[in-house]
């Protein structure tokens, strides 16, 4: 693929992403001053499809008045680089979810088996029988057995 069928020979500006708009002007401006860039935005190629690009640029030189500066530029596309940074950032968030609801479940099992060890002490019976007095209130009045457990563990509650 050719640069020109990347970005055109004009309006570079007019084939960057809405998106990356913002960003591309901002590097624009840090050349200008003669700093390094790197961007990485969306550029539309000849045949309408986005593609990602990374950008780096640089002033080499300047003429005797500043104006008209010499920039080298290099630009790779990274289409596969941002899908599969995409696929991991997704990941990593389904793995917090996934971290979360276990802590939680952890967290109310805990409860739970506690709520059975006061009530199997207290009462005399069987850890089962326990769980099942403690399910069965739950039920009668429309509870949730966490929330039951809770209230015997914080004697609130005797069953």
């Amino acid at each position: 693929m050719s640069s020109d069928e990347l970005v055109g020979r004009d309006d570079l500006l007019g084939r960057v992403h809405p998106a990356d708009v913002d960003q591309v002007i901002g590097a624009r401006e840090r050349l200008r001053r003669a700093e390094a860039v790197h961007v990485r935005c969306r550029i539309r190629h000849a045949d309408g499809r986005w593609q990602w690009v990374d950008l780096r640029s640089r002033v080499v030189d300047r003429s005797d008045d500043g104006c008209d500066p010499l920039v080298v530029a290099n630009w790779r596309i990274v289409n596969d680089e941002v899908a599969h940074l995409e696929a991991l950032a997704a990941s990593e968030a389904r793995n917090r979810e996934l971290a979360q609801q276990l802590q939680q479940a952890l967290e109310t099992r805990v409860v739970i088996e506690q709520a059975k060890g006061v009530v199997a002490e207290r009462d005399g019976i069987s850890i089962g029988q326990a769980f099942e007095n403690i399910r069965h209130y739950a039920r009668r009045h429309s509870r949730g057995i966490h929330d039951v457990a809770g209230d015997i563990i914080d004697r609130n509650l005797r069953l």
